[in-house]
């Protein structure tokens, strides 16, 4: 659909932003919230490794505590960590990602999730349809049932 609408083009498999598109967003950052199961947070924001410039997982700051042997090892493998305080509605950022996914090969998923973002806000949503998103799933690392 985005091929037809001429924002894509697809050469020998590979799929690009055509030349004069106006990307909406410049950087695209994805958080998995969860109250306290930071290993499901953690394979979601994984799943946003080929749509995002970067993926944290928050929870809240009470589920910390198992999760404090854990930090590094997450921030290793891509993911930042964000603790919330629902009662002070503050936040902290425990770890950032240590790698920096390729834009290059997140520059479809990631214009899918701006465009997508910038709809709602348009709109003045603050959440909307999970999938599909313009008629096809975001690119994920695991497949979709």
């Amino acid at each position: 659909m985005l091929e037809q609408l001429g924002w894509l083009q697809v050469h020998a498999g590979d799929v690009t932003l055509r030349p004069g598109t106006a990307p909406v967003g410049r950087r695209v950052v994805t958080v998995e919230a969860k109250l306290r199961d930071w290993f499901r947070a953690f394979n979601q924001a994984r799943d946003q490794f080929h749509s995002a410039d970067a993926a944290y997982i928050a929870l809240d700051e009470r589920a910390g505590g198992p999760l404090q042997d854990q930090v590094d090892a997450i921030a290793q493998r891509g993911v930042g960590v964000i603790l919330v305080n629902a009662d002070t509605n503050r936040h902290r950022v425990i770890a950032r990602p240590h790698r920096v996914l390729d834009r290059r090969m997140t520059s479809v998923g990631r214009e899918l999730l701006a465009e997508r973002s910038h709809a709602l806000w348009s709109r003045g949503e603050r959440s909307g349809q999970v999938s599909p998103v313009f008629g096809w799933y975001p690119p994920t690392s695991t497949p979709h049932n």
